[in-house]
C-alpha cells in the first residue's frame, strides 16, 4: 500500500506582475474551459507525473480591500498589489501564488521530480518575489511551503495507479455487459470474467513502507501509554476523569439518537407531502424528473434545475 502525502507553496507575488501570471496560467486550461488544466499543457505536464492526484495553481487576492478602504485606519501590510483599493498608499495588501498538490508517496520526491523534469515551473514561479533565474528551485520552494496542522485522505492506500486501473476495468465490464448474450448467472460471470482476462493484468500493489507503518503505530500507542501513565501516577483523578467522559460520551449518544429519530420523522413527513403533491398536479406521463424536485422543502431533492436524478 502506498500512504498519500500533500504540500501546499504559498508566495508573494510581485507588484505589477498580477496580470502576466494570471495570463500565463491561463494557458494551461483546456481551450473554452477555465479552471480545468490540460494534463498535457506545455507549461507544465501534470500528466507526465504519475503519482499526482490533484494539482493546482491558483492566485490568492483579497477581494475584500474596497469594502475596508472604507474605514479611516485600517490594517497595514508591507506588500503590494497591482491595483491600490486604498486612499492611503502604505496601506496595500499582498497577493500571493498557491501551488498544491496531492500525491502518492512523499511530496518531497514529487517537487524535487517536478524541479528536474517541469523546467517551465521556474517561469511561473518567476513572478514571485526572491525567485529568479539564479535560485536554487528545490530549496525556495521547501522554504516557501506551508505545513499543514492536519490533512485528510479520503482512502488511505488508493493510488493513481489503482484508481486508473479500476476505470479500465469499470469500461471493460460495462461494454462487456452491452454485448453480453448469457441469460444465466454463471454464463454471464464467465464473460465478464474472460473480457477482463483479455484486458490484461491489474498493476500490481506495492508494499507499505516500514517506517510509514512505524509511525503510525506510534500514533496510536501514544495517546493510551499517556493514559496508563496518568492513571498510574495520578489514579483517583484519572478514575473520576474517565467516569465524567463515559457519561458524557452516553449523553451524548443518546441525545444524537433522539435528534436522529427527529429528523427521520421530519424527512418521511416532507417525502409525503411532495408525494402528494406530486400524484395531484402533475400526470404520470412526460413528466421530466427535474420538475418533481422543484417543490424540494430541503428533504426531497435539489431546487436546481440541473438535477437528473
Amino acid at each position: 500500500m502506498i500512504p498519500q502525502d500533500s504540500f501546499t507553496i504559498v508566495a508573494k507575488i510581485r507588484a505589477g506582475s498580477i496580470g502576466a501570471l494570471r495570463s500565463l496560467l491561463t494557458t494551461m486550461n483546456y481551450e473554452n474551459c477555465a479552471g480545468f488544466a490540460d494534463p498535457d499543457n506545455p507549461l507544465v505536464r501534470f500528466g507526465d507525473f504519475k503519482t499526482i492526484h490533484f494539482a493546482r495553481f491558483v492566485v490568492l487576492a483579497d477581494n475584500t480591500l474596497k469594502d475596508r478602504a472604507a474605514y479611516s485606519h485600517p490594517p497595514r501590510d508591507e506588500a503590494t498589489s497591482d491595483e491600490p483599493t486604498r486612499k492611503e498608499p502604505s496601506c496595500k495588501w499582498p497577493t500571493y501564488l498557491c501551488f498544491m498538490a496531492d500525491c502518492d508517496g512523499p511530496a518531497d520526491e514529487l517537487l524535487k521530480s517536478m524541479t528536474q523534469n517541469a523546467s517551465r515551473l521556474r517561469e511561473i514561479f518567476g513572478h514571485c518575489e526572491g525567485c529568479d533565474d539564479t535560485t536554487d528551485m528545490l530549496g525556495w520552494l521547501h522554504a516557501h511551503r506551508i505545513q499543514p496542522m492536519a490533512s485528510y485522505v479520503n482512502w488511505v492506500g488508493r493510488s493513481v495507479a489503482q484508481i486508473r486501473d479500476e476505470a479500465r476495468l469499470h469500461h471493460v465490464l460495462r461494454d462487456a455487459l452491452s454485448r453480453t448474450s448469457a441469460r444465466n448467472p454463471q454464463g454471464l460471470f464467465a464473460e465478464l470474467r474472460d473480457a477482463a482476462a483479455a484486458a490484461g493484468p491489474l498493476t500490481q500493489r506495492p508494499p507499505t513502507p516500514f517506517v510509514w507503518r512505524i509511525r503510525n503505530l506510534t500514533h496510536m500507542l501514544v495517546p493510551l501509554l499517556v493514559a496508563l501513565a496518568c492513571l498510574v501516577w495520578f489514579p483517583v483523578i484519572t478514575i473520576v476523569l474517565l467516569a465524567i467522559a463515559a457519561l458524557l460520551f452516553f449523553v451524548t449518544l443518546r441525545r444524537h439518537d433522539e435528534l436522529t429519530r427527529s429528523c427521520r420523522s421530519l424527512t418521511n413527513a416532507r417525502k409525503s407531502r411532495c408525494c402528494v403533491r406530486a400524484r395531484i398536479t402533475t400526470s404520470p406521463t412526460n413528466i421530466p424528473r427535474w420538475a418533481l424536485s422543484s417543490w424540494d422543502d430541503s428533504a426531497c431533492g435539489p431546487r436546481s434545475s440541473s438535477f437528473t436524478g
